[in-house]
């Protein structure tokens, strides 16, 4: 199943990165799969920016995985 399947632009419309986030059910859980594409002259404050942004989200999901697991 396909979660978000986009291309991120700036306010003026420029292009800065695509995105492709896929998960799917497993017999123990989930297998998901999250990818990123920036140009090879994407300054590192920006991966390393979006990589926080992700720790943040799986960090959510699993506190609210928890709290239904409950």
């Amino acid at each position: 199943m396909t979660l978000m399947n986009a291309l991120l632009s700036l306010d003026d419309g420029t292009p800065f990165a695509y995105c492709l986030h896929r998960a799917r059910d497993t017999g123990t859980g989930a297998n998901v799969v999250v990818r990123v594409v920036y140009p090879s002259a994407a300054p590192d404050s920006m991966i390393e920016g979006h990589c926080e942004h992700l720790a943040i989200e799986f960090r959510n999901w699993i506190r609210n995985a928890a709290a239904a697991a409950r």
